[in-house]
């Protein structure tokens, strides 16, 4: 069990997160959600059909990672209405794709608790270069965090293609 609590901030915008994907799912449409919840046009990402696309803005220093942490476990459950999941983490440098693997790799530290509270502790951290080498039980067995840089993704960027 955590002893790590979640900041109200950050409780609420999980909230809100949570009641987001409850009600795109309801509705069948991320954008007629996104309205009702902001009064605001919704962005799509037309790569992207009837995939959600939301942005949770916090500050520097305002625990982004322990959220983004919690934010898998919100997503397959509300979204995806899965036990497991594969999620791709996107981080701008590769830097702190380094930092971001050795937190969700350290069973000890608030992000992997969240993410094994989630799981059940079936959980499996990989760069994009173990993940090219992923074993199906693995995928069966555990939800999987692949850590990659955005860059990563670029199309003249041959390793984000194989993503």
């Amino acid at each position: 069990m955590m002893s790590f609590s979640l900041k109200q901030y950050q409780q609420r915008c999980l909230d809100e997160l949570r009641h987001y994907l409850r009600r795109v799912v309801e509705l069948g449409r991320a954008d007629l959600t996104f309205y009702e919840r902001t009064e605001r046009a919704y962005a799509h990402v037309h790569a992207l059909p009837g995939l959600p696309y939301v942005c949770l803005r916090v500050p520097t220093g305002g625990g982004k990672t322990v959220m983004a942490a919690h934010s898998v476990g919100i997503a397959a459950r509300e979204f995806l209405r899965a036990e497991r999941c594969i999620a791709l983490w996107l981080a701008p440098t590769t830097a702190i794709v380094d930092q971001t693997l050795k937190t969700l790799r350290d069973k000890k530290h608030p992000c992997r608790q969240a993410l094994d509270e989630a799981f059940g502790g079936a959980v499996t951290v990989m760069d994009i270069g173990e993940a090219l080498h992923i074993q199906r039980s693995t995928v069966v067995s555990d939800t999987v965090v692949i850590v990659s840089t955005m860059a990563a993704l670029r199309v003249e960027n041959t390793a984000g293609r194989k993503i």
